[in-house]
């Protein structure tokens, strides 16, 4: 049996159609472990209403705590061999859960990684996140330990994307950091991988991510928190592995790939700068240490970095700026090639997403 974990907080608009494509699913062995977080909305009003249809739901009512308290809740009542984790305001397709259970049982992996887009839903497009892993050549199931590649190049930080043996999450004795308000799944994610996790993957888009509908799960300072996780998941690698140069360079490219997102994402002068300043004083020395570790990816971002602040802004914007006047010309034409109408205010509106996009 799977358990589905969702944390539930001021979702009532998404509510439904999220626990609509849940029940929907060609897999029927699951339990919905429902958290309502204390929700001020009529979220609680749907749960209840779904868990009296169907006796999958269970409906849990807690005081908020925000999103990583939700969910270990979730996992502290789960009675799944695997557990897996659904937003609120996301949905997912029909065969989710039996892609997933299925790859689980012909691997006998502890995680499962599947592919996942976000939606945006006033354009009702779909924007793949990341690359899929079986694209990049990766086997179709291994040990963490065996993965040569940088640990960025498997997985975003994106825990709805797996399924994870209950068993395994229990005996590494992990749970969400309730201290983050956001970068949760980061520190989640890679303080698994220290486990030495068998690792599948399936090929196929299977979740979607609402990316103009985020803000009922995440509060706080995401750049803060981020730069907090990176220092709390640098001091569990070295406790369960000491100075291994395998663990080593994986915390360095995934504290390049965190800083450089979160630079990029940041959404005012005063969280830029922080940001960049607090990455500078703690983590910059630490990473270029060795320079062997860093992976190639991330070489051209440490060397902008090593500038001030202003010229890294200067030259993010402009790199930025070419793939936004590249992504117009590319929309211009294509609108002329069905000559379609509207393609100015059309551009105006891709902007505007870019711009939210931007934010993270």
């Amino acid at each position: 049996m799977i358990s589905v974990i969702i944390p539930v907080y001021m979702a009532e608009e998404h509510l439904a159609a999220c626990l609509d494509s849940l029940l929907a699913q060609s897999y029927t062995d699951f339990e919905i472990i429902a958290v309502n977080d204390g929700s001020p909305d009529a979220s609680g009003e749907i749960l209840a209403s779904y868990a009296q249809k169907d006796a999958r739901i269970r409906s849990i009512t807690k005081e908020n705590g925000g999103v990583s308290s939700a969910r270990n809740s979730g996992l502290s009542h789960a009675k799944g061999d695997y557990c897996i984790f659904v937003d609120s305001d996301d949905f997912v397709e029909p065969d989710y859960l039996f892609h997933l259970q299925r790859c689980a049982q012909k691997t006998k992996a502890d995680m499962v990684i599947c592919n996942i887009d976000s939606y945006y839903e006033s354009f009702d497009v779909y924007m793949p996140i990341g690359d899929s892993e079986v694209r990049h050549g990766i086997p179709d199931v291994f040990y963490f330990e065996d993965f040569s590649h940088p640990a960025t190049s498997l997985l975003t930080p994106n825990v709805v994307r797996l399924l994870l043996r209950r068993s395994f999450v229990e005996k590494a004795g992990l749970s969400f950091d309730e201290k983050l308000k956001t970068s949760e799944d980061l520190l989640f994610i890679y303080q698994l991988l220290c486990h030495n996790p068998r690792i599948s993957c399936v090929d196929k888009t299977l979740y979607h991510y609402r990316k103009e509908h985020e803000e009922s799960l995440s509060h706080g300072d995401k750049r803060t928190d981020c730069l907090s996780a990176l220092g709390k998941l640098h001091h569990y690698m070295h406790e369960m592995h000491g100075e291994d140069e395998f663990y080593r360079k994986h915390w360095v490219n995934i504290a390049c790939d965190a800083v450089q997102y979160g630079l990029y994402a940041s959404t005012n002068p005063t969280e830029y700068k922080n940001l960049y300043q607090s990455f500078k004083a703690a983590l910059y020395h630490d990473i270029c240490a060795d320079e062997r570790l860093v992976d190639p990816a991330y070489r051209n971002f440490l060397e902008r970095v090593s500038q001030n602040s202003d010229t890294y802004l200067f030259e993010m914007f402009w790199d930025h700026r070419r793939a936004l006047d590249d992504a117009s010309a590319e929309l211009q034409a294509l609108y002329k090639a069905r000559g379609l109408h509207g393609v100015s205010v059309a551009l105006r509106k891709v902007r505007r997403l870019a711009r939210r996009h931007r934010r993270g």
